[in-house]
């Protein structure tokens, strides 16, 4: 096959004609060594190693999403939702950045907040109800704990270097309780009002013992109860319903 090859050269380009001193054999066996020396280069180049191509760029990520799970779940009390936010947050504490909690005194979900004013990226914005505007006189109490612990950002050691947890008291209902932290998980539940024995028979709002809802950012209504909320904060800091706390301003019954 190579001779042949090497013939089709000789032929097509006269080469026979043109060095007629040099016999058509001699010709045929010129030929063959270009072709056979072709063939070898072009093998030796496969055989060679290739030098290695350079890895495909890293694709850009996205935060971990907190839950994987599109389904709402129930949890029974505050107690449930702080290991539920352990367990959810705990390996993916750095991508957390803005967490709204709305409370009535937050006397109950003090160890939640806590944890997540320790994450190293977050943004609390944390609404709880206005001393004044307190049911009774145990809830004014326990509304002014929990301002006096967020007093110049003190509510645990590590918040104290960062001033990233901005309170608000606000004077609406207290009718909703809840955590939503970015766009990827939502803890809600409402209050219950009844009849305590405190010093006297009185009407107590009660939040902490009651059953919230879980509702990952898969779930297809995920936006529309995250909107919600933010919807009702903005609200409230458009009307003066919800202001900054001021520190030094103490509570009145």
């Amino acid at each position: 096959m190579i001779v042949a090859i090497a013939g089709w050269v000789v032929e097509h380009f006269h080469l026979s004609e043109q060095f007629l001193a040099i016999p058509p054999a001699a010709f045929y066996g010129f030929g063959a060594g270009i072709v056979l020396a072709a063939l070898a280069a072009a093998l030796y180049r496969m055989a060679r190693p290739q030098p290695a191509l350079p890895a495909d760029p890293s694709p850009s990520t996205s935060p971990t999403p907190i839950s994987t799970s599109s389904q709402i779940r129930i949890l029974r009390n505050n107690a449930e939702m702080l290991a539920d936010i352990h367990a959810l947050v705990r390996e993916n504490d750095e991508t957390v950045h803005r967490v709204w909690a709305v409370q009535y005194s937050a006397r109950n979900v003090k160890d939640v907040l806590v944890y997540l004013a320790d994450l190293p990226n977050a943004e609390l914005e944390v609404f709880v109800k206005e001393p004044g505007s307190a049911i009774n006189p145990r809830q004014t109490a326990r509304i002014q704990e929990t301002l006096d612990e967020f007093k110049q950002n003190e509510i645990s050691p590590k918040a104290r270097a960062r001033d990233h947890v901005r309170v608000y008291t606000y004077r609406a209902p207290g009718a909703v309780r809840a955590i939503v932290i970015d766009q990827r998980l939502i803890y809600i539940g409402c209050f219950l009002y009844r009849l305590e024995k405190i010093s006297a028979p009185d009407l107590d709002a009660r939040g902490g013992d009651v059953p919230l809802l879980v509702i990952p950012a898969g779930h297809p209504k995920f936006a529309l109860i995250s909107d919600s909320i933010k919807d009702m904060i903005k609200n409230w800091k458009d009307y003066d319903q919800a202001k900054p706390h001021d520190p030094g301003k103490k509570a009145t019954a």
